[in-house]
């Protein structure tokens, strides 16, 4: 299953136009193939991290361009993490 935030990740990482040029369907039923072929097992934790990995080299391996450097394939905090973050922080500086 792919939710709306993996393909809006997957749409930083690879530009808004790229996205439709690297035909993410059918990437995915590429790389289920491969999986299946392999018995590639991974921990739950691991599959979007494992994921933005293949995606990169994946596009890489296209000659396409990355809209960002590969360090910025770790997966990014939601929002309500960072705003959680942040009153933290100010909560410490009042201390």
């Amino acid at each position: 299953m792919v939710f709306d935030w993996m393909l809006e990740d997957m749409r930083r990482i690879l530009g808004p136009d790229n996205l439709n040029a690297f035909d993410v369907h059918q990437w995915f039923f590429d790389l289920d193939a491969r999986v299946a072929k392999t018995n590639i097992t991974l921990q739950r934790s691991d599959v979007w991290p494992w994921l933005q990995s293949e995606l990169v080299k994946e596009s890489l391996k296209r000659g396409m361009p990355l809209m960002q450097p590969d360090q910025s394939v770790t997966p990014r905090l939601s929002k309500q993490t960072q705003r959680l973050m942040a009153a933290v922080a100010n909560m410490k500086d009042t201390l």
